[in-house]
């Protein structure tokens, strides 16, 4: 028996899929309703419904966004697209958050049920697969995770002798203990929802490394991994590596926990080591790096006592290190790149949440970085953008008034003439007059 949440701001299609659904299924024994996506988010995380039914246009919060809010607390959840338009607009996006089905409205009886169904089989087959798996196995795997964790802290600490190395060494069954120690912080504010809780960052915490370790796992980078402090600590066990080649897969890895998580990460990486003595510096400078670096650094270097930060470019992955990170930042960051695409196309709608997108940040992430490093929130900026060369073209005289505003970016000539007195402390017309005296 599954519990289903049907999230539609349209009281007769919950009403109808109640109704459809109580009346040809006994697999259902609990149908919870939420009216937006951000209600459908907090019903989510406080039931923990099986399977999610979620109308993609919603006022707010929509079931795009709330799928993916959804999917980064409970995994395993069947989602359901309903929709009224063309899917396809939507697989793309769909397929990246893992929605299960869609249902294009207004759906008939059989479709309704032929998802249900569908999502209560692959449920059910979870649940086979579940009690098959051997109990031993998964104390193996606990106890393994157990011994990363005390091994992890070990080496922090430079309280591993000889002996207890040999006997990791013969647990684990590596020749060798050599690799790069390395810090992982996550930005809470980053996040979607509120980050309050110890449990809530614990959460994240386990679901960040298991999606890090997956990803290095199949880049071929075998790692320990320890979630016990306030940030992850990893010991990448690989040997010597081109820093552009270990510095990509790490990215790559940020990437994955950012798309299927919502949350950013950011790396310190400190120098390689193959003595045991050598294990406790190395994580000290991971956590140097880490922190030293600006908060647009994916991955940070802790090379002879400077921190070298690395950047990728979220448009075109293009990545370089300077021993001088908030000046490479300045120059070549998200922020810069936002700036001069808005010197380019201000007579364009622009959006935060569109220049959000193309840097790959979250609205509410990219906004408080923009302001840290413009000195200004985002729509002061397009203003000040837009106002300046309002003024070049008001000096020229060629174009009336209404003109200058619809070729500047604003489609409301008394709008227009509101923001341009607010900067310039004059009208647009009183402006003009003034330049040509």
């Amino acid at each position: 028996m599954y519990t289903l949440l049907i999230a539609d701001d349209e009281r007769i299609e919950r009403e109808a899929l109640r109704f459809i659904i109580t009346r040809a299924t006994t697999s259902i024994d609990r149908i919870i309703e939420a009216v937006n996506g951000t209600e459908a988010i907090s019903i989510a995380e406080r039931e923990q419904p099986d399977i999610v039914f979620l109308d993609i246009k919603m006022p707010g919060t929509n079931g795009i966004d709330a799928a993916r809010a959804i999917k980064a607390r409970l995994p395993s959840v069947q989602i359901i697209f309903l929709t009224a338009f063309d899917y396809f607009d939507y697989a793309h996006e769909a397929i990246r958050i893992g929605v299960n089905d869609f249902i294009v409205k207004p759906a008939t009886d059989e479709r309704v049920m032929e998802v249900l169904t569908r999502a209560s089989a692959e449920l059910d087959a979870r649940r086979t697969r579940e009690k098959q798996q051997p109990s031993d196995e998964r104390r193996r795997q606990q106890m393994i995770e157990l011994l990363e964790r005390e091994l992890i802290h070990d080496l922090m600490l430079g309280e591993l002798d000889r002996e207890q190395l040999s006997l990791y060494l013969n647990v684990f069954d590596i020749p060798t203990l050599e690799g790069y120690p390395t810090c992982v912080v996550l930005d809470y504010e980053s996040y979607p929802m509120v980050v309050e809780s110890d449990a809530q960052r614990t959460v994240l915490k386990k679901r960040a490394l298991a999606a890090i370790r997956s990803t290095l796992r199949e880049a071929g980078i075998p790692m320990f991994g320890s979630d016990q402090h306030p940030a992850l600590q990893l010991l990448l066990r690989c040997g010597e590596l081109e820093t552009n080649t270990l510095q990509e897969r790490l990215e790559t890895a940020a990437g994955v926990v950012w798309r299927t998580l919502s949350i950013q990460i950011r790396m310190g990486v400190g120098a390689r080591a193959s003595e045991s003595a050598r294990f406790a510096d190395g994580f000290a400078q991971a956590t140097a790096a880490v922190h030293t670096a600006g908060p647009l650094s994916t991955v940070s270097w802790y090379q002879a006592g400077l921190v070298d930060v690395g950047y990728r470019d979220g448009a075109t992955g293009n990545t370089g290190s300077s021993s001088n990170g908030a000046e490479r930042e300045t120059a070549h960051g998200p922020v810069a790149q936002v700036e001069q695409y808005i010197r380019a196309h201000f007579g364009d709608e622009l959006s935060l949440e569109q220049a959000a997108r193309m840097v790959r940040l979250s609205p509410f992430y990219f906004s408080k970085v923009f302001k840290q490093h413009s000195g200004t929130n985002f729509v002061d900026y397009v203003n000040r953008i837009r106002i300046d060369r309002a003024c070049e073209l008001l000096r020229e005289g060629q174009f009336s008034i209404k003109e200058i505003a619809a070729r500047v970016g604003y489609t409301d000539a008394n709008y227009f003439a509101r923001m341009f007195k607010r900067r310039m402390g004059e009208t647009p017309s009183g402006y003009r007059r003034r330049m040509r005296r």
